[in-house]
């Protein structure tokens, strides 16, 4: 079943937990988490390039429009992009252009390209840091230890000796 929503996708993953103790289910999402981990810093350190899959496809079809695209330089970081249709006012420094697409979502517009393109710039300086794959390396590179068994356990004195009765509560009628 594909779904975006992270709650059904997290639910239909723990369905078998549920009918485990309290103990044997957090055993198994920590497996399962440590298996997750594992396997996504695994495909991260495969990744081919310096952006993601999602955002080379993204600047390449831009890169596409780009290539019909006029330049012409302003001052040193500041450029007028012709496009035929809706000129775009790019400023490199600031990381803005007057479509607001760049803004917007962090990665060059076809004007900021087209801007690339014209100073010999690679596209990927132009990406927010958070586009690039050592991002995704970083998410994943924290390990999940295993809980040992419980013969392993140091427990303070004072901790043992307590102990836990459940809350005193009364359920209310109709409920």
């Amino acid at each position: 079943m594909m779904t975006t929503n992270i709650a059904e996708v997290l639910s239909n993953c723990i369905q078998k937990a549920r009918r485990l103790p309290i103990t044997a289910a957090m055993e198994f999402l920590s497996d399962m988490l440590q298996r997750w981990f594992n396997d996504r810093r695994e495909q991260a350190g495969k990744f081919p390039t310096y952006l993601g899959k999602a955002s080379v496809g993204h600047c390449k079809e831009r890169n596409e429009w780009a290539l019909t695209y006029n330049v012409y330089p302003i001052e040193l970081t500041r450029y007028l992009v012709k496009d035929g249709k809706h000129d775009g006012f790019v400023d490199v420094e600031n990381r803005t252009c007057i479509c607001s697409n760049w803004d917007l979502d962090q990665l060059p517009c076809d004007h900021a390209i087209a801007v690339a393109r014209f100073t010999k710039t690679n596209f990927n300086s132009l990406c927010h840091e958070y586009y690039n794959t050592s991002w995704i390396q970083t998410a994943y590179a924290p390990a999940i230890n295993p809980v040992p068994h419980p013969s392993f356990w140091e427990v303070p004195n004072e901790v043992s000796s307590v102990i836990v009765l459940p809350p005193n509560s009364k359920r209310q009628a109709g409920k």
